[in-house]
């Protein structure tokens, strides 16, 4: 959790509260394998400066699929998108 907050710091210069574990996700492309550990996170600030990436936007769940998501993070939008749904029903 503290290797987390602190590469969200460096690359996005935000403090976030690791909260809890959410899935992990093992996907292999022609290259290489990735396993992916996804948590949700409270963050404090949302004025972004990015130190390592191009672009960024803030999505609600039912906006996620405007994007073009890698196929290693595909399972974790769909697992947000199916936690939605099932509150929403409750």
């Amino acid at each position: 959790k503290k290797a987390l907050a602190r590469e969200i710091r460096e690359e996005l210069s935000i403090d976030v509260d690791v909260c809890d574990y959410f899935m992990s996700v093992e996907h292999e492309y022609k290259s290489f394998g990735i396993t992916m550990h996804g948590y949700i996170c409270n963050i404090k600030d949302k004025d972004i400066t990015l130190n390592e990436h191009v672009d960024y936007c803030w999505l609600d769940v039912d906006e996620l699929d405007k994007l073009d998501w890698s196929e290693a993070d595909k399972p974790i939008v769909e697992e947000l998108k199916n936690m939605k749904s099932t509150k929403s029903r409750n």
